[in-house]
């Protein structure tokens, strides 16, 4: 068998390496051929470059080849044959190289002559190739036929080996049954009373051999088998009852999870309607927030045109007493004048006729200052009743300014009241928003835990199902 594997591997690494390996050295040849062919059909053309640039690769891979196959383990007549084909190659290649060279400088004679030295030489060439593939083919028969001879020889002896085997296997068969075929059957008895589920037959070994060795292990396991039962029974009635009050605990259980699962969603809701509601009293409490500013701002401005009044009032009053200082000047003025025409009426009279021009402009003079005394006195007296109204009025806008500073005060400290609401609420409202998504998140868990309370339930139901077809299988056994 190992010299038919030899052979084998002999054929796919040596034989069949060495074929591919030849072959693509003639091929290569060939394909020089072909390419020398194209550049003697037109020496001038401008592929010529080219071309011989492909010749020199398809050189070389044939070179490659050949050096492979040269590397590869052979036997004398081998590297006989093989010497010959190197020395006919070389000579093609010279050949081809020789034309490749000097093709450019050829005429159609001299091109003819070196084509048909490259045939000539192409066909030692391929003769030899011939003969070396024709060796590969020959040897590599030669291998299978040693292959195939070795794989018979094998054949015949594994036949002798597999008869010779059944005999003594027909031999065995026979004495063993003979030694071990009623205690054997007896244990098969055994067997199929307790695959049956019936422990309740005893089993006794009478001999110390084998199958008494095996009729003991049968009774220990029938024993250990009949405790296991017994246990098994026990533990299947506890599971049941322990099954079913979990099962009904579970129950109960979950018929109270979804009782809070459904007071927290009411509860949920209840605080989502608050924090509206309080989310609203927020946005008010802004809003009057921004009236009280506005508010405010408003009484300020309207305590700074009470101010400006005051002044104006006062500025007036001043202006008042001024008139009535102007007016006694003018009443002082005027009693002058009327002592002065008093005197000048004295005096014309005195002067007689020659006065009476004087004594009328005197008369004229004292009439004005009568009247210029007159308007005084009614002027002054209504600049004391306007000055008394304007004391009047000073007073009262000086109340009011004090009533504006007290709405003032009042308006601000509503306004900071106001700013303390918005703020409450607006904690407020976090605060409840909070509260409702820890009601929220309370309810998810709720209504998880109550799916986890039915699942429970499930797997309390499935184990109480599973516990009792454990009792109906052990029922089976007879203890």
């Amino acid at each position: 068998m190992a010299s038919s594997n030899a052979a084998n591997r002999e054929t796919y690494t040596n034989r069949l390496a060495s074929t591919r390996l030849i072959g693509d050295a003639e091929l290569a040849i060939s394909r020089e051929r072909t390419t020398v062919d194209r550049i003697a059909f037109d020496p001038a053309a401008p592929t010529v470059e080219k071309d011989v640039a492909t010749y020199r690769m398809l050189k070389g891979q044939g070179m490659d080849a050949w050096t492979k196959y040269l590397g590869l383990p052979a036997t004398s007549d081998e590297n006989r044959l093989a010497a010959a084909v190197s020395a006919r190659r070389s000579q093609v290649q010279n050949e081809l190289d020789a034309f490749a060279d000097s093709v450019k400088g050829m005429d159609d004679a001299a091109v003819k002559v070196a084509l048909k030295k490259i045939a000539l030489a192409n066909t030692d060439y391929v003769t030899v190739s011939a003969d070396l593939k024709q060796f590969q083919r020959d040897q590599a028969k030669a291998q299978y036929d040693d292959s195939e001879a070795s794989f018979q020889r094998f054949r015949a002896i594994t036949i002798a080996s597999v008869v010779f085997g059944l005999l003594a296997g027909v031999f065995t068969f026979v004495s063993l049954r003979r030694a071990i075929g009623r205690p054997l059957a007896e244990a098969l008895g055994h067997f199929n009373r307790i695959a049956t589920g019936d422990l309740s037959q005893r089993i006794e070994a009478r001999s110390h051999d084998e199958m008494g060795m095996l009729l003991h292990g049968l009774s220990q396991m029938r024993d250990g088998l009949v405790s296991t039962v017994a246990t098994v029974r026990h533990a299947s009635e506890a599971i049941a009852t322990a099954a079913q009050q979990i099962a009904s605990g579970n129950l109960h259980l979950s018929a109270r999870t979804e009782q809070q699962a459904a007071s927290l969603q009411e509860t949920a809701a209840s605080m989502e309607e608050l924090t509206g509601t309080v989310r609203h009293n927020a946005e008010n409490a802004r809003q009057a927030q921004t009236l009280a500013a506005n508010a405010a701002n408003m009484a300020d401005q309207g305590n700074s045109v009470v101010g400006e009044v005051v002044t104006t009032m006062k500025e007036i009053d001043q202006s008042s007493g001024r008139i009535g200082d102007i007016i006694a000047i003018i009443d002082a003025i005027a009693f002058q004048t009327n002592i002065l025409a008093l005197n000048a009426a004295v005096e014309a009279a005195r002067a007689g006729e020659q006065g009476r021009g004087f004594a009328v402009v005197a008369a004229e003079v004292r009439m004005l200052a009568q009247r210029s005394s007159a308007a005084a006195k009614e002027i002054k007296e209504l600049i004391g009743t306007s000055s008394g109204k304007v004391q009047a009025g000073g007073t009262l806008v000086t109340e009011a300014g004090g009533r504006m500073q007290a709405i003032l005060t009042g308006v601000r400290r509503v306004a900071d009241i106001m700013d303390e609401i918005s703020a409450a609420s607006s904690e407020q409202s976090t605060g409840i928003e909070q509260v409702a998504r820890a009601v929220a998140e309370m309810d998810s868990v709720t209504q998880n835990n109550a799916a986890l309370v039915e699942e429970a339930a499930a797997a309390a139901q499935s184990l109480e199902e599973q516990a009792r077809m454990l009792k109906e299988t052990v029922a089976v056994f007879r203890i």
